[in-house]
């Protein structure tokens, strides 16, 4: 029975989305985007049980699930702005080393005990800001290093990556909490900003 071939160019060399993942460059892009949105999509899951655990009040943990995404509103328009004036690539790797810091100190406190239901709150909201303003440089690197007739999967795939990573996340997040506890799946999470920071340095634009 015959297969499907892979559509390729003139030379036989992978087109479309085959051609992107093979590129080193777009590749590098596509990972750090994956595991930035992995851990956001974990701490999406783990702030708000955290909170709940801490307090068993189901209002805060809704709270915190409010802190995490209302900076959205607030950031994306200017971060867009900054985008276009600043070195989009610094920008995200700045926001990766700050995530990175937020969730080091996060997992510090809840593995001496020193941590309470307002301060997870405000680390949350700090996340939350982070996270926002990491979106419009992550969106305007794909039409820097993919080609114009590529562009278009590009953006599909990097966005289908974000929306698995975050599904992925949210399970990991379960997972790591139960086998590392709080502590030990913030400290996870901090390790993983620190994957997405040395993927991107393989980003040249």
């Amino acid at each position: 029975m015959a297969t499907a071939s892979r559509p390729t160019d003139h030379t036989g060399r992978p087109t479309g989305v085959l051609a992107l993942l093979g590129e080193p460059v777009y590749r590098s892009y596509w990972l750090a985007n994956f595991f930035y949105f992995l851990v956001f999509g974990a701490q999406r899951f783990a702030f708000v049980l955290f909170v709940l655990e801490l307090t068993d009040r189901a209002g805060l943990g809704g709270l915190v699930g409010f802190a995490l995404g209302i900076p959205a509103f607030f950031i994306t328009v200017p971060a867009g702005v900054w985008a276009d004036r600043l070195d989009r690539r610094r920008m995200v790797m700045a926001s990766c080393l700050a995530g990175a810091a937020m969730m080091a100190v996060v997992a510090a406190l809840t593995l001496t005990g020193l941590i309470n239901a307002p301060v997870a709150l405000v680390a949350a909201l700090a996340i939350g800001f982070v996270t926002a303003s990491v979106q419009p440089p992550l969106t305007a690197i794909v039409q820097m290093i993919v080609p114009p007739e590529h562009l278009v999967s590009g953006i599909v795939l990097r966005t289908m990556g974000q929306n698995l990573a975050q599904f992925v996340g949210a399970v990991a997040g379960g997972v790591t909490i139960a086998t590392l506890d709080f502590g030990g799946a913030f400290a996870v999470q901090s390790t993983l900003y620190l994957v997405a920071f040395v993927c991107l340095l393989g980003v040249r634009l």
